[in-house]
């Protein structure tokens, strides 16, 4: 823990140093050190938003996913097309079992990144898991697919997703479709 008391009395101004003392402390597992020392970084840097979305992350981690989503949305209000809180948003939102909503976090994921490969791969599987539990539970996805290509339901919808895959990315890239 010298890194850390270094850290802490000389009262970086860096906010790399900052992550990386969270990030260290994430990996062995101390997650209440890793909050507390976001929380320190937050009250220096309150604008940052690559610390609110760390903090998010820290806590999807504790399963507090109602808490890690506004930190995601703070970190998306600062920085609106900041990829790494779109991305553990979605998974958010997966741990919930809110499928569309994670499904429509990883499409602006991939259209920001339209070459990505794991956005596509993430936007696929999600849609898979929103598609199963719309067919578990009886109701149909919100964007009819039959609207636009004569298919119909939940596996007219996920036909849709895995054509857009092949489509979209080389076959040797394609994992989730």
């Amino acid at each position: 823990m010298a890194k850390a008391d270094e850290i802490l009395s000389a009262k970086a101004s860096d906010i790399g140093e900052w992550i990386e003392l969270a990030v260290a402390l994430l990996k062995r597992g101390d997650f209440h050190a890793a909050l507390e020392t976001y929380d320190t970084a937050m009250q220096r840097f309150p604008e940052s938003h690559m610390l609110w979305c760390n903090r998010g992350v820290v806590l999807l981690y504790c399963e507090r996913y109602d808490e890690a989503l506004e930190h995601f949305a703070e970190a998306l209000r600062i920085k609106p097309n900041y990829i790494f809180a779109l991305a553990n948003m979605a998974s958010t939102y997966e741990c919930t079992h809110e499928f569309g909503k994670a499904a429509e976090a990883f499409q602006r994921v991939v259209e920001l990144e339209p070459e990505s490969a794991k956005a596509w791969n993430s936007l696929g599987l999600s849609s898979i898991l929103w598609v199963q539990h719309c067919l578990r539970w009886g109701t149909a996805p919100p964007r009819d697919p039959a609207q636009r290509t004569g298919t119909s339901g939940a596996y007219g919808y996920l036909q849709l997703l895995c054509a857009d895959c092949d489509r979209a990315l080389p076959k040797a890239s394609r994992i989730g479709c």
